[in-house]
């Protein structure tokens, strides 16, 4: 599963498995931008890695780091796998995995990070506070690496030949997960309540192309 190329090409050990249901199919056509053929070689791979149409919090985490290789990803997808669980009931079945793939590989920028905005909202309440906000950021950090305020190439350093001249300026040092998500949390909360809403979200993401990039492309499947 992430892996589309894959997909047709590991169907031996699935040939005998029950076919999606139906109507299980006809709402995905509905609902998703996926045709019939497409869906199908989704449920494929899907059972061929879930025998029993499920999809467990270990075998979820499993696949994410060999998605997200050279981090550590299990508390980052601790909050995906939550996102992708709309019924909380501790399992992802294939509705509920292909509908969320395909909001992170096909849906608007919009829908994306309305799909972000539920990760982040930990407790489900409708609205984020700084609590939230800090999980999510360190898992994040955790996954992918120490997020800076400013890259060394902007910063003008970075190359190894530069021996001669004056010691370049050190580059700052990577904001803490509570320092980050703080900053990221001030700019969005335009009414000084102490929480976002989906709109103040939506609307502080779209502002800042950055946060776009660190909250919609980690939870990507495509």
């Amino acid at each position: 599963m992430g892996n589309k190329e894959t997909k047709t090409a590991k169907t031996g050990d699935v040939a005998h498995s029950p076919k999606l249901k139906k109507a299980d199919l006809e709402f995905l056509k509905a609902n998703t931008t996926f045709d019939e053929e497409t869906i199908t070689e989704w449920y494929t791979e899907f059972l061929r890695d879930c025998r029993n149409g499920k999809l467990s919090p270990k075998q979820f985490m499993e696949v994410y780091q060999v998605i997200c290789p050279g981090g550590e990803a299990k508390e980052f997808s601790r909050h995906v796998f939550r996102t992708f669980d709309k019924d909380r009931n501790g399992f992802i079945d294939f509705k509920e995995f292909l509908m969320a793939v395909n909001v992170t590989s096909s849906g608007t920028v919009e829908q994306k990070l309305k799909w972000a905005f539920s990760m982040v909202d930990i407790d489900g309440n409708g609205t984020i506070d700084l609590s939230e906000m800090t999980k999510v950021i360190s898992a994040i950090q955790e996954m992918s690496g120490a997020l800076t305020t400013v890259s060394a190439a902007a910063a003008g350093g970075g190359s190894e030949d530069a021996v001669d001249g004056p010691p370049s300026t050190p580059l700052p040092q990577p904001l803490s997960a509570h320092e980050r998500a703080e900053q990221i949390f001030t700019k969005m909360d335009t009414d000084g309540n102490g929480i976002l809403d989906e709109q103040e979200f939506v609307f502080g993401c779209l502002a800042d192309s950055s946060l776009v990039q660190m909250l919609v492309v980690s939870g990507n499947w495509a």
